[in-house]
C-alpha cells in the first residue's frame, strides 16, 4: 500500500480534500484511470484515493498498479462506509449518487475527452475508463517516470530484452484474443481483429523499415498465431503473463515499433515506448461494430499514430 506514514482512508476527515479515483478493469484501465486523477489531482494540488473496492468482489481482475512506482502520497485503499469511521454518511450518500454538500460523484459522460473535467472541485469521487491521452497530457513525462516497473523482469522475460535490443529493428505485435473471443457478448463489445488487420501492418512497417525487421508478438492465443503467421520471418510469440502482464506491457515499450490491438494494454505499451521517431498502428475499429457506432474514439489517440 502506497501512503504517507500514518495516513489511510480511514483517517482522513471529513474536510480534507481529496479526488478518489475508482479502479476497475485490468491493467490498462487501471493505467488510464490512475493518469487521469494524478492529472486532475496534480492540477489542483490535492490528494488522490484510488478506491479498490471491485477488486474484492471481482474474481477476474486484480490490482496491478503497485507493480509501478507510484508517488508517496497517493493512497491505494478498499473504500467502504463501514471502514472511514465519521465519514461513513458521507461516503454512503456519494457511492449511491445522492450527493453530499462537501463532497460530489462524478460520472465519465462519454468515451471522449471531457474538458469540463478539470473543473471538478475535491472532495469528488470519480468513476470512468478516461481513455484518452488528453485527459493527462500536460503531465505525460512525469508518468513516464511513475509507470515504471519497481522489480526486474523475470529470468524467462530478460531473454527477451536481449533480443530487443540487439534487433536491428524491433516491433512489438499484440495480438487479444482470449476473453475478447470467449462469449458471443464480447465478441460483439469488443470485436476481434482479424488476419486483414496484421497483414496491412506488417505491409505498412516493411515499407517503412525494409524487411530486416525482428517481430515480437505478444498472444493469448499462441495457437492461432502459429497457425495465421508462420509466413512472417523473424517472428517469435511471446505468450502473455497473466501472473505479471506488467512485464510483457513493459518489454512492448522498449521495442522500437509497436502495432497495437484493440485494447488498452498495447495501447500503453505503445504510449510508454520512448523510442525517437516510433510508428504507432492501432486499429481503426476499437470495439465491436455495433458498439463503435455509439462510442467515438477519436481522441483516443495520440498525434501521429496511424490508423488502420
Amino acid at each position: 500500500m502506497q501512503s504517507d506514514p500514518g495516513v489511510s482512508a480511514s483517517a482522513m476527515s471529513p474536510t480534507s480534500e481529496f479526488f478518489t479515483m475508482r479502479l476497475l478493469g485490468g491493467l490498462g484501465n487501471q493505467m488510464f484511470q490512475f493518469a487521469a486523477g494524478y492529472s486532475l489531482s496534480r492540477t489542483h494540488h490535492k490528494r488522490l484515493v484510488l478506491d479498490t473496492a471491485i477488486y474484492s468482489k471481482n474474481k477476474l481482475r486484480k490490482l496491478e498498479l503497485e507493480n509501478f512506482s507510484l508517488p508517496n502520497d497517493i493512497e491505494i485503499a478498499e473504500v467502504k462506509p463501514e471502514a472511514i469511521g465519521s465519514r461513513t454518511n458521507v461516503f454512503r450518500k456519494v457511492l449511491s449518487s445522492l450527493g453530499s454538500s462537501k463532497m460530489m460523484i462524478y460520472k465519465e459522460k462519454s468515451h471522449c475527452f471531457d474538458c469540463g473535467f478539470f473543473d471538478l472541485a475535491a472532495p469528488a469521487y470519480i468513476k470512468g475508463y478516461f481513455q484518452s491521452p488528453l485527459y493527462f497530457e500536460n503531465y505525460r513525462n512525469e508518468l513516464r517516470e511513475i509507470l515504471r516497473p519497481k522489480a526486474q523482469l523475470s529470468s524467462s522475460n530478460q531473454s527477451y530484452v536481449g533480443a530487443i535490443e540487439q534487433s536491428k529493428v524491433s516491433i512489438s505485435v499484440h495480438i487479444r484474443r482470449g476473453d475478447y473471443a470467449a462469449t458471443p457478448d464480447n465478441m460483439s463489445a469488443h470485436g476481434v481483429l482479424d488476419q486483414n488487420y496484421y497483414d496491412a501492418a506488417f505491409d505498412l512497417m516493411k515499407n517503412l523499415y525494409g524487411k530486416n525487421i525482428n517481430w515480437f508478438i505478444f498472444t493469448d492465443d499462441p495457437v492461432w498465431v502459429k497457425g495465421t503467421f508462420q509466413a512472417l520471418e523473424n517472428a517469435q510469440a511471446v505468450v502473455g503473463n497473466d501472473d505479471s502482464p506488467w512485464e510483457d506491457l513493459w518489454l512492448m515499450s522498449k521495442c522500437d515499433h509497436n502495432i497495437i490491438a484493440n485494447s488498452t494494454f498495447s495501447w500503453w505499451g505503445a504510449w510508454l515506448n520512448t523510442s525517437k521517431g516510433k510508428t504507432v498502428i492501432a486499429p481503426r475499429h476499437w470495439f465491436g461494430r455495433e458498439k463503435h457506432k455509439k462510442t467515438p474514439t477519436f481522441d483516443m489517440f495520440p498525434n501521429g499514430w496511424i490508423t488502420l
